[in-house]
């Protein structure tokens, strides 16, 4: 019969179960692999926006000494 297992055939069983488990542990070693990628890729997501806010202060610190000069040129 499909399915069944007689007692004599604990072998059976066993590779069954030890195959289940090793599939278990392929999948939680691959479910690391992925929250690792995505914990880098955050990383990176925010390296990336801490640069542009740092270039947008730079902007914003060379325009605003633009209009001092401009203005302290015009008394």
């Amino acid at each position: 019969m499909l399915g069944m297992v007689s007692q004599d055939d604990g072998i059976g069983l066993m590779s069954v179960t030890e195959t289940l488990d090793s599939k278990i542990k392929a999948q939680e070693e691959k479910l690391k692999q992925l929250k690792a990628q995505r914990q880098a890729a955050l990383t990176r997501e925010r390296a990336k926006e801490k640069e542009q806010a740092r270039k947008d202060d730079t902007r914003r610190k060379i325009l605003i000494g633009s209009c001092m000069l401009k203005i302290t040129e015009e008394d």
